[in-house]
């Protein structure tokens, strides 16, 4: 103890060391780097010890998740109860898409037994939208092939496709001819088509097909665009025994229409949807008187009327002249101005079950502070005339003073849409 003491000491002075005290303490460092080295040697082993542990403990984990995902609850579901989930996959709003990222592509990206079923279940491959690429697209020809793959999944079921250009105004007319030729081979699947193209001379192989064999088509849409001959989309759109006489159809969406509407060889009283666009007010008041059974109902810049919001409301009878008493969705686009048909179409409709309404105007449109008090008089008296709230309302109005005037109501709104404004 005296000895550590005599050290100890010294280490706190900078006394010089005897001969005899060096060799000690020479000694004495040499027993230590010996301990040292091998407390090194223990911690080496220690640590390649950890190593070895840790790589084991690594994989008795992995063998534990890889034999209890042998046990998960998902591998004891029936495939019919995995068909229903993968349905329940798809989307609701628009037909299914083209890509590995969205169902039902990516439900065979996850194991090759989820594959198998999804391939192997029609329903999942009934909606289909067709974007067309353009030619100098390198795999234009892979894509057309993987739509054909894809409508021959589907089997014998009925068939909801639209096709539109990808690249609006890439896609040449000839194009075009190889995907109509497609979806023609399955017109009697049918259930809904929506057609959205430029060139309105490429839906002439319509014009080939009578309505007889569109047995189960429900849903037509078609915007003939802009380019070739358009009066040729208006004569085979007539044709007595065209697509448009098909049986069941119950929801028609049309635009750009050169012909009168009413021309048209539809069973009105059996619609249950209608989109209509461009037509005038006087179309628009018989198509209504005649489409009683509708549900939905959209209107998309109907026209001008010759006479102003305020002379018209001379004219009106006490009660609406169009009752739609099973319309739910009521969806607008035009102007707030007297001249505009909306306007008129308002004040001479009821919709005693509506549900959902939107209303929007065209960008940039400025009110007069007449049009601002006729807009807020004409929303008014048309809610006033509902049986029972709304659900949702849409309005695309910067003048909150219309938004505040529809809350006088009294609504009681699930949802609300407005500038700056949302409410569930």
């Amino acid at each position: 103890m005296s000895s550590r003491s005599s050290d100890h000491t010294k280490l706190r002075t900078n006394a010089a060391l005897t001969k005899e005290a060096e060799a000690e303490v020479r000694r004495a460092m040499g027993r230590t780097l010996k301990k040292l080295g091998a407390v090194e040697m223990e911690i080496a082993g220690l640590q390649d010890r950890l190593v070895v542990l840790g790589q084991r403990k690594r994989d008795t984990k992995s063998f534990i998740e890889a034999h209890r995902r042998l046990l998960s609850p998902i591998r004891q579901l029936l495939p019919e109860i995995l068909q229903e989930i993968f349905w329940q996959c798809l989307p609701v709003a628009h037909n299914s898409v083209l890509s590995a990222k969205e169902a039902p592509l990516v439900l065979g990206r996850v194991c090759s037994q989820w594959r198998r079923i999804a391939y192997s279940t029609p329903k999942l491959w009934c909606s289909l939208h067709i974007a067309i690429p353009p030619l100098t697209y390198s795999r234009a020809q892979a894509i057309f092939e993987a739509y054909e793959a894809w409508i021959a999944r589907s089997g014998i079921l009925p068939l909801s496709i639209s096709i539109s250009d990808a690249k609006q105004l890439e896609v040449s007319k000839d194009q075009f001819r190889s995907y109509f030729e497609l979806i023609t081979l399955h017109t009697r699947r049918w259930r809904s088509i929506y057609f959205q193209v430029p060139f309105s001379d490429k839906l002439d192989f319509l014009a080939e097909i009578d309505g007889d064999r569109f047995p189960l088509l429900e849903g037509f849409h078609v915007d003939r665009g802009y380019f070739g001959n358009l009066a040729m989309v208006d004569h085979l759109l007539s044709r007595k025994d065209g697509i448009l006489s098909a049986p069941l159809l119950r929801v028609l969406s049309i635009s750009r229409i050169s012909l009168g509407t009413l021309d048209l060889p539809v069973q009105w009283s059996l619609l249950t949807g209608l989109n209509l666009s461009y037509a005038n007010l006087q179309e628009c008041f018989e198509l209504l008187t005649l489409c009683l059974n509708l549900e939905m109902c959209t209107l998309y810049d109907v026209g001008r009327s010759h006479h102003s919001f305020s002379n018209s409301q001379s004219s009106n009878k006490s009660r609406p002249n169009i009752v739609l008493s099973k319309l739910q969705t009521l969806e607008i686009v035009g102007e707030l101005r007297q001249d505009d048909t909306s306007w008129i179409l308002l004040d001479n409709l009821a919709t005693p079950a509506l549900r959902c309404f939107v209303y929007r105007t065209f960008e940039g449109q400025d009110l007069s502070p007449t049009d601002l008090l006729l807009s807020i008089k004409v929303f008014r008296l048309f809610f006033q005339r509902l049986n029972q709230p709304l659900e949702e309302l849409q309005l695309n109005l910067e003048e909150v003073i219309i938004i505040i005037s529809l809350y006088v109501l009294r609504f009681t709104l699930w949802r609300l849409h407005a500038p700056g404004i949302y409410s569930v």
